[in-house]
């Protein structure tokens, strides 16, 4: 069509132009339009594949099959209709009738051909493509068994997830293969048909790959959801993990720690009394005075590494100014001062309190910052140190983070800071 249309107007305005007796504009217009031909030509074979010699005989047999078909059936209405109805066989109505006729015959006739040109040409792709196109057919079709039988069980399908991952209809992270084919719907990618190249040819990876894109479509939304819940179901885990091991941790420092020193307090206060000697009573007490100071300040210590006073009475800004208050380093801060819910407060402080503790054991920074503020139906908590950088969002503290912070809809992001260091950032959702 690109290389005809232009033709027929390219011809009258020549005939036009010759009249007037410019025959050299004329020939221009003409080479034009047998440029432009050449041109159409060539696109159509580039769109159409034209270049497949495997197609070209697919497609050219089948339409000489519906051509004959169409010829038959047309002549065969003809004289069929004009012998058994006396119609004249020029008449519309014989016309009308072979025409139609000849039309539900071409559709059939050219999909029969080409199914039988294709079965004899290229057998392998034949039967490959039929076997996804019977099996999609049927309600509830598995497509990764579909493939595998088409293609073999070293064929699969795989679907892009976040982070330039890879991961199986029920949402498995995988490793890509070297060979495979892309799947793309209006432009868009949403599946790889992956195979080994000792069981299947290219053409036939890309012939079934189009038969299955639009349930490959399909099925990578279902595999999105599926990674979804496979990532709920590991961040569980790591949260029961973790708060096994915090309770466990718990339990030693006061064991070896509050208890024993309560413990210590006891027994030198009993000594003291059996003794009897009202001085060393009084020293012993003034001792154990001493001693019980320190077991309150350790358990203190101990509380705030939970979730501190401050924070249930003065909110996120009064946590923080007491967290910047026994700071080893220098901590500025600059915190909204509003309330939100308790569990956004307290993730938001377990952010702030691991970050600022990872600063100072890993950064070698001499200061860090901290930023609260509140954003449209959102809270932003961020912390920049000005350290080494180069942390480690796989690690278990920071792994840790991210599963408290989706715990309450949020998203925990890690990265390196300008110029240097690293900043942790964490959006909690917060109605206004």
């Amino acid at each position: 069509m690109a290389g005809a249309l232009p033709l027929a107007p390219a011809v009258i305005a020549a005939f036009a132009v010759s009249v007037t007796d410019h025959t050299e504009v004329a020939v221009v217009i003409l080479g034009a339009a047998m440029v432009a031909l050449v041109v159409g030509a060539g696109l159509s074979v580039l769109r159409y594949r034209l270049y497949d010699v495997e197609r070209v005989v697919t497609e050219s047999a089948s339409y000489a099959v519906a051509s004959v078909a169409v010829l038959v059936v047309y002549i065969g209405v003809v004289v069929v209709v004009s012998r058994s109805a006396s119609i004249d066989a020029g008449s519309q109505l014989t016309t009308i009738a072979a025409t139609l006729a000849g039309v539900g015959a071409a559709r059939i006739s050219y999909v029969w051909g080409r199914r039988a040109v294709g079965r004899r040409v290229n057998p392998r792709r034949f039967n490959a493509v039929e076997v996804v196109r019977s099996g999609l057919a049927r309600p509830s079709a598995d497509l990764d068994e579909l493939v595998a039988r088409a293609l073999g069980g070293g064929a699969r399908v795989v679907y892009p997830a976040a982070a330039d991952t890879w991961v199986t209809s029920d949402g498995r992270a995988v490793d890509p293969w070297a060979e495979g084919v892309d799947v793309r719907r209006h432009e868009v990618l949403v599946a790889r048909l992956e195979f080994d190249p000792h069981e299947s040819a290219h053409d036939v990876v890309e012939a079934v790959a189009h038969e299955a894109a639009a349930e490959m479509d399909n099925v990578a939304l279902r595999a999105e959801l599926a990674r979804q819940l496979e990532l709920i179901r590991e961040s569980r885990a790591r949260l029961s993990t973790a708060h096994l091991e915090e309770r466990r941790r718990i339990e030693r420092d006061l064991h070896d720690g509050a208890q024993q020193r309560l413990l210590a307090i006891a027994l030198q206060l009993q000594s003291a009394r059996l003794n009897g000697d009202g001085g060393l009573l009084v020293a012993e007490t003034d001792r154990a005075i001493t001693d019980l100071q320190a077991t309150v300040q350790e358990l203190r210590t101990l509380a705030a590494g939970l979730q501190p006073a401050a924070l249930a009475g003065g909110g996120l800004l009064a946590a923080v100014a007491d967290l910047a208050a026994r700071a080893p380093m220098a901590l500025s801060y600059d915190v909204v001062d509003e309330r939100f819910p308790s569990d956004v407060e307290s993730a938001a402080w377990f952010v702030i309190a691991e970050a600022v503790t990872n600063a100072v054991k890993h950064s070698g920074a001499r200061q860090v910052a901290v930023e609260v503020r509140r954003i449209p139906e959102a809270l932003c908590v961020e912390i920049h140190d000005e350290g080494v950088g180069a942390a480690n969002p796989s690690g278990s503290g920071l792994q840790g983070l991210a599963d408290r912070v989706a715990a309450v809809g949020g998203r925990l992001g890690v990265s390196e800071g300008d110029p240097h260091g690293t900043v942790v950032e964490a959006v909690f959702p917060c109605a206004s």
